[in-house]
């Protein structure tokens, strides 16, 4: 299990570059970014810290290609990987609802 600071850090690192670089992730989009963003999104019990997992919902809002055109290729990526067709929806709905 990874410290919290880490994953913080990666979220914040991430949001900085898909708000003022984004053209570096449609580059070489990579499977185990959008791995990491789908398994810590629905696993939150890793985290004490709720704060974290919205952190990690912004980054997936923000490479949304309806905000940020030139993260697509990411997006898809995350789109089509079999653990976000099974586990991301569900875990999205508890995040919004609290339940």
């Amino acid at each position: 299990m990874l410290p919290e600071f880490y994953v913080h850090d990666i979220a914040d690192f991430l949001l900085f570059v898909i708000q003022h670089n984004p053209s570096v992730l449609e580059e070489q989009p990579t499977k185990d970014l959008s791995i990491f963003l789908i398994v810590f999104i629905c696993a939150p019990h890793y985290f004490n810290n709720p704060y974290l997992v919205a952190r990690l919902v912004e980054v997936l809002f923000m490479l949304n290609p309806s905000i940020q055109p030139y993260t697509q290729s990411l997006y898809e990526n995350i789109e089509g990987n079999p653990l976000a067709a099974q586990f991301l929806a569900p875990a999205l709905m508890k995040f919004y609802t609290g339940n």
